[in-house]
């Protein structure tokens, strides 16, 4: 079962004229042409994915939200009766159905930018969508979980490209605890310290990547350049989703590689969610002619976890992944330490300068979750400190005497603090102010 037949337009999009409603456009889930058991005249799905609310009011967008909730729920429950239906679907396939499903659902009825709103970001490029979850989410469903750079194409609401979803540290969260993880053959990897790289086709059918958060960061375009030049691209399968690890100089967090260039660390069928098996993997990085991760041989994950102390300072940490698909991580004791180094570095002067310069959210993307909270709440602080200065300046203002601007220099010159001085002026003289650059006074 493919998503793409869960989503047809003529599902999606059925128009009717009813005796109550007039001539409306409803999600019709049985192809039947009844009356929609709504009460609100309103077109959920648009042709092109959108959600129209026609002008909203106060009367009114409470209800129409409700609609869109509701409708929504009904659309899920059709759609997880027909998958439930289908004999033959393991667990897991099962699983990436419903998840597939939330995510389209939530995407297409707005509720990424309502329900998610601050949990998932989306980042659109041409009919592309790449949904990622902010460093700000702590609210993890299935959808949050699922929304790690996975890209969806809008002008058939499928996944353009699968990479991995959420995975957390052994220890992080009551479910990585040591002794709840499962108990089942595991293989344990090498944690390569890049940028993840995600594969997709563009509008013209040309292989590219994304990073995780990003059509067009500078990972995204130099780990594209570096997917070209590897050997056998044209041989990739449409259904398959290359999931890299984007290692040059200029992109060094902590650990210093001595190469740059692609690590292919997994693959998935984005049709059907389905890993390939660790030996495919293996396959296709020797036909490409690319890098793979390191693989440890450890007993146990306790003599993984021991181990850690003992890594050096050229190498991140392990990822291990079980039988069943579950990933987890830990990083080395060292590594932890350079990344807390790093995280001084960058937390006030750097923070600041991002800031001022509108590349905030580019600077953070390129810093490990581990250090991401610490920084945003460095930049809620100049945040805080610019809104201060902004409110003293526009106050300052409005009292100012506007007559000529000599008179008006005067005054500022004798009234007003000089860290707003020149904001002053600038305001007189119509001119945009970068709040954060006064902070930097």
């Amino acid at each position: 079962m493919k998503p793409s037949t869960l989503f047809a337009g003529r599902i999606l999009n059925f128009q009717v004229e009813t005796t109550q409603l007039g001539k409306v456009s409803y999600v019709n889930l049985d192809n039947a042409a009844t009356t929609p058991p709504f009460k609100v005249k309103v077109c959920l799905f648009e042709a092109d994915g959108g959600v129209d609310f026609g002008k909203p009011n106060s009367a009114s967008v409470g209800s129409r939200l409700k609609f869109v909730s509701d409708s929504r729920r009904i659309i899920r429950e059709k759609i997880l009766s027909a998958i439930n239906s289908v004999a033959g679907l393991n667990s897991k396939k099962r699983r990436w159905l419903v998840a597939t499903t939330d995510v389209i659902l939530a995407l297409r009825s707005g509720a990424i930018a309502n329900q998610y709103a601050g949990l998932v970001e989306k980042v659109e490029h041409g009919p592309f969508v790449i949904l990622n979850y902010t460093d700000g989410c702590r609210e993890w469903d299935e959808v949050a979980r699922f929304c790690r750079g996975l890209i969806v194409d809008t002008r058939t609401w499928t996944v353009a490209a699968q990479p991995f979803s959420k995975f957390w540290n052994v220890g992080e969260r009551p479910e990585t605890q040591v002794e709840v993880l499962p108990r089942e053959p595991f293989a344990i990897f090498e944690k390569v310290d890049g940028s993840l790289g995600v594969s997709y086709r563009d509008e013209s059918g040309k292989l590219v990547l994304a990073s995780r958060g990003s059509f067009t960061s500078d990972q995204a375009l130099r780990g594209t350049q570096m997917l070209r030049a590897l050997a056998h691209i044209e041989e990739i399968p449409e259904s398959l989703t290359m999931v890299f690890e984007i290692v040059y100089r200029k992109n060094r967090l902590v650990v210093p590689y001595d190469f740059e260039g692609l690590v292919l660390l997994a693959i998935f069928n984005r049709e059907s969610g389905e890993e390939l098996p660790w030996s495919e993997v293996v396959e296709w990085a020797a036909r490409l002619g690319c890098r793979l991760p390191k693989v440890y041989k450890f007993g146990s994950l306790e003599e993984a976890l021991a181990s850690k102390a003992e890594l050096g300072y050229d190498a991140e940490g392990y990822v291990i992944r079980f039988a069943s698909g579950l990933r987890v991580k830990i990083k080395g004791d060292k590594y932890l330490s350079l990344l807390r180094q790093a995280e001084l570095r960058v937390r006030d002067k750097a923070v600041l300068e991002a800031l001022a310069a509108g590349i905030f959210a580019q600077l953070l993307q390129k810093l490990p979750e581990e250090l991401q909270p610490d920084v945003e709440k460095t930049a809620e602080g100049f945040r805080a400190q610019a809104q201060e200065l902004e409110t003293e300046a526009c106050g300052v203002f409005v009292q100012a005497p506007k007559t000529d601007r000599k008179t008006y220099a005067i005054w500022v010159q004798q009234n007003a603090r000089p860290a707003i001085k020149g904001a002053l002026f600038q305001l007189l003289d119509g001119k945009e102010v970068n709040w954060y650059k006064l902070v930097q006074q």
